[in-house]
């Protein structure tokens, strides 16, 4: 994640710890998939979940799953799917994890939040994220239902009359890009923080929805400025691209120029792309993989009745180093420290092999070189 709200702005915001805290002692956030039902056909389901979906964590399995994210030492476990809330568990998920002290927070579509579901989720202090990705038109249409918008807005104001903390998940692509300005406009005032995540292809994701590096580069410039400008007390971050960061660093040193080195120094205390060691994926299954988009690509399994990671080769350690098997552009690269080559899952995706380069980088060696020096 790059939090331009932090970056731009200064001050703090919650998160703050997780992105730049110290790393000893501290497990990695647990992305816990609940199920493969979901009553949407969302276009970019990396998970391919239908509403036809059959695949739960049982309760035996999810409580030893959470006693495990404890054991980690996991600093918060995002309850995804699917859709979590068609989990038939969910609330007894909710209790145990708060139970263990768990941070808990949930990635949901909206649609089945009711008023039960927004005071369980607010009485547990989960933070909800809810997908929007445009105006009604626009969301409906990529999500592959109508009437989601209408839905998923309701689900919106249901969780803030109960109280809750919630924010809005919103999908960078091709179809959703000619909304976003508006979506923003509309959240201000409505949520307490919107990601943006570029899109990567996997599931039933295609390429054809990636930007282009002109189409990014164009929305991250607007972005940059809006959040210094217009955003207010709405938090801002884009998710799954940390050459964002390096942009970022770019229009810090144009334009903020007295913050350049506080910003510089906060992105390498991040450390870019931390798939596979920082956050983990859990499916419904127990296959633990680097991020929620390289199922194909496992770390190992939970066991199913002790919880224990049962390791599946080597790709934890190669992550863990991963410059020997970076292509050459990556690995002599003066941005690494800041990206860690980005996400091997879109490159894995766009059929360049999970260490070829990442399309999502959209910016030249002589750019990077340039915000550097």
């Amino acid at each position: 994640m790059i939090p331009l709200s932090r970056l731009l702005q200064g001050g703090s915001f919650p998160g703050d710890s997780l992105r730049f805290g110290p790393r000893r002692g501290s497990g990695p956030v647990v992305v816990w998939h609940l199920t493969d039902r979901c009553g949407l056909r969302c276009r970019h389901c990396y998970a391919e979940a239908t509403p036809e979906g059959e695949r739960f964590v049982s309760l035996r399995e999810g409580f030893r799953c959470l006693e495990t994210f404890a054991a980690w030492g996991a600093p918060a476990v995002l309850l995804s799917g699917g859709e979590p809330l068609e989990s038939p568990h969910g609330r007894a998920f909710l209790e145990r994890g708060a139970e263990l002290g768990l941070s808990l927070a949930v990635s949901t579509n909206g649609t089945r939040v009711d008023d039960s579901w927004a005071e369980a989720l607010a009485k547990r202090g989960a933070y909800v994220g809810v997908s929007l990705d445009g105006p009604q038109e626009i969301h409906d249409s990529f999500r592959g239902v109508p009437g989601a918008w209408n839905a998923a807005a309701a689900g919106l104001e249901r969780l803030k009359r109960a109280g809750a903390r919630c924010g809005l998940r919103v999908t960078l692509c091709r179809s959703t890009l000619p909304g976003v300005r508006d979506l923003l406009e509309w959240a201000r005032g409505r949520v307490d923080r919107v990601c943006l995540y570029h899109f990567v292809p996997a599931g039933r994701g295609q390429e054809g929805e990636c930007l282009s590096s002109e189409q990014t580069r164009e929305v991250l410039e607007w972005l940059f400025s809006w959040v210094r400008r217009e955003a207010g007390p709405l938090e801002v971050l884009t998710v799954d691209n940390a050459t964002d960061g390096i942009a970022l660093l770019g229009y810090v040193k144009r334009e903020l120029p007295e913050r350049f080195g506080e910003v510089r120094e906060l992105l390498a205390r991040q450390g870019g792309n931390q798939s596979g060691l920082r956050i983990l994926s859990v499916r419904w299954d127990g296959l633990v993989s680097p991020d929620p988009f390289s199922f194909s690509h496992p770390l190992g399994r939970l066991d199913r009745d002790t919880g224990v990671l049962c390791p599946e080769g080597d790709l934890q350690e190669r992550l863990k180093d991963r410059k020997p098997y970076l292509p050459p552009r990556c690995a002599s690269c003066p941005g690494l420290p800041l990206c860690n080559g980005n996400l091997r899952a879109r490159a894995s995706g766009t059929g360049r092999g999970f260490w070829g380069e990442d399309p999502g980088c959209y910016l030249s060696g002589r750019e990077i070189r340039e915000i550097l020096s």
